[in-house]
């Protein structure tokens, strides 16, 4: 069984998933959404994704941008 996750800032992953509820229909609902809320930690986003994984045999890549202002 492949497994999606779609993580993202906002709740942008909620909508990507409706989106794609619309074309693909209830195929979509095993989508996993997390969202990273502004004034969060994103270690602490990232420990809670892989908590909340199931099985170990998957992984989960993040592509984290550090802005310094």
């Amino acid at each position: 069984m492949r497994r999606i996750y779609i993580a993202t800032h906002g709740e942008m992953s909620l909508g990507i998933k409706d989106s794609l509820k619309l074309i693909a229909g209830d195929s979509a609902d095993d989508i996993q959404t997390y969202s990273l809320i502004p004034g969060e930690n994103a270690i602490d986003f990232i420990q809670e994704v892989d908590r909340k994984r199931t099985e170990k045999i998957f992984s989960v890549r993040f592509l984290l941008k550090f802005r310094s202002y």
